[in-house]
């Protein structure tokens, strides 16, 4: 018997339960370490919850900017069921942080640990971790986010994960991106530029390639890129440079060199030209034959011919149309290709792969 076939232990359920405590002793052990800015939006809650407005003392200027600006208000009841006391009001959110990260590690292991058995050792060992849980008790709303960003990212439930995800951009807006993608039931990449800068500007959002990683991976969401947002699919981009795409559709970008007389047929290839489907699909139901507006001076050249689900031809066929599972991406502009583009654009919307 393999040990994914093995039925759960009850005791494997007491593992958030023990690693929660050995969080509360850690916490409790580490009284005495404070983080200043811990105590800014306690006193931020302090005043808001007497009426004194957003101010942090009575008589102060009222704030024009906080991050994370939620931060405080959430933290009102907490102030005012200390009656005013910061010190035990830190206390308070300190196991509340205790709490969120130990949770925020028990889902993370559930949606990503294998095989089944292990799910809970992650926990034990991330409650053990001095660093993690010394940040964790810190009274800082990090264990909150890290809560509300795992739970959204797990969600397949559109409206609940929006809801996470939501929440938690809001108490740290640099999540915002990946927020959004978490919470999608569809995703629309498009791409105007080079491959390097669109993948590298892409890269440089803090958690978004992961995010939609997740989205598309592992909850299916259906995914549309257009023109260099197609080509970001590929394994890597041979564009000033050699340039790692997300590959997740075998084959490289390359430039054009269209066949024929010197000088007849230009780069970039810009311009209407016709559609040649190739089996069928929901989404190009009806399109064999027309014309699609275009503007490129690159093209994927995809490992596996089954991925090419339309072609046109420049001096040779270029790659208009590719796609598998609940990938589909598009060389031309669909947004730029009339009625044509927009009932592509209705039957992506109505895609269910």
């Amino acid at each position: 018997m393999k040990p994914d076939d093995l039925p759960p232990a009850p005791v494997p359920r007491l593992l958030p339960v023990l690693a929660g405590g050995l969080a509360a002793a850690v916490t409790f052990a580490n009284r005495g370490f404070v983080v200043d800015d811990a105590y800014i939006p306690l006193a931020y809650a302090r005043m808001l919850a007497t009426g004194g407005g957003y101010r942090v003392s009575p008589g102060g200027p009222i704030a024009d900017g906080v991050t994370p600006l939620p931060w405080a208000p959430l933290l009102v009841p907490v102030v005012a069921a200390c009656h005013g006391d910061l010190n035990r009001a830190l206390s308070v959110v300190r196991v509340i942080g205790a709490v969120a990260f130990v949770a925020g590690i028990a889902l993370l292991a559930r949606a990503v640990a294998q095989p089944k058995w292990l799910q809970n050792a992650p926990v034990l060992v991330a409650a053990a971790a001095l660093p993690c849980t010394m940040h964790a008790v810190a009274g800082l709303e990090m264990p909150l986010f890290f809560l509300l960003a795992v739970a959204a990212a797990s969600e397949r439930r559109p409206l609940h994960a929006a809801a996470f995800a939501g929440i938690a951009a809001t108490l740290r807006p640099e999540f915002a991106p990946a927020a959004i993608v978490a919470a999608a039931d569809r995703i629309v990449l498009p791409g105007v530029g080079a491959f390097g800068q669109c993948i590298g500007a892409l890269r440089g959002i803090g958690g978004l390639e992961d995010a939609l990683t997740h989205a598309v991976k592992r909850r299916g969401v259906p995914f549309l890129g257009i023109c260099v947002g197609m080509q970001l699919l590929s394994v890597e981009g041979h564009e000033h440079g050699v340039h790692a795409g997300l590959g997740w559709i075998d084959g490289i970008v390359e430039r054009m060199h269209p066949a024929g007389l010197p000088g007849l047929l230009k780069v970039p290839h810009m311009g209407w030209n016709t559609l040649s489907v190739r089996g069928a699909h929901p989404v190009l139901a009806g399109m064999d034959g027309v014309r699609a507006y275009y503007v490129h001076s690159y093209r994927f050249v995809a490992d596996n011919a089954a991925d090419v689900l339309a072609v046109s031809d420049y001096g040779g066929e270029v790659a208009a149309v590719i796609g598998r599972d609940n990938l589909i991406g598009v060389q031309f502009h669909p947004e730029k290709s009339q009625a044509v583009g927009l009932g592509f654009l209705e039957r992506f919307l109505a895609w269910a792969p």
